[in-house]
């Protein structure tokens, strides 16, 4: 039987998770997760965002979405406004959100994949 492994990583505006051998089902449930956990992280950057809003458009273009495929899992994070780069960079990042967002979300993205593994008794 192939060996079984997760690796996790979270960088700047990414949670990824990378399986080998879990099977479908575990896979499919991972994705599952992964999906509705994006939503959340979304929630959590609009309403963190440290700036002070002038017209709405930076805040509400924040999004974060789900990717799976080929035993990767990832949620992104990221700004559709052309001057979200400088939110994150600029004054020594105080206006950022993307990396306090995946600091604080990637421990409750990782709970809820433990859960859903519990559940179907992937892990003891």
């Amino acid at each position: 039987m192939p060996k079984q492994s997760v690796s996790i990583e979270w960088d700047m505006g990414t949670i990824r998770l990378r399986t080998k051998a879990l099977g479908h089902v575990v896979d499919k449930g991972i994705a599952a997760v992964m999906s509705k956990k994006a939503v959340d992280v979304q929630d959590y950057a609009r309403s963190n965002a440290p700036w002070t809003d002038r017209t709405g458009n930076a805040r509400n273009g924040l999004f974060a979405t789900s990717r799976s495929g080929q035993g990767t899992h990832e949620i992104v994070l990221y700004h559709t406004v052309p001057y979200g780069i400088w939110l994150e960079v600029r004054f020594a990042g105080r206006n950022a959100i993307i990396r306090p967002t995946i600091q604080s979300q990637a421990p409750l993205v990782m709970k809820a994949i433990e859960g859903m593994l519990s559940k179907i008794g992937a892990v003891a």
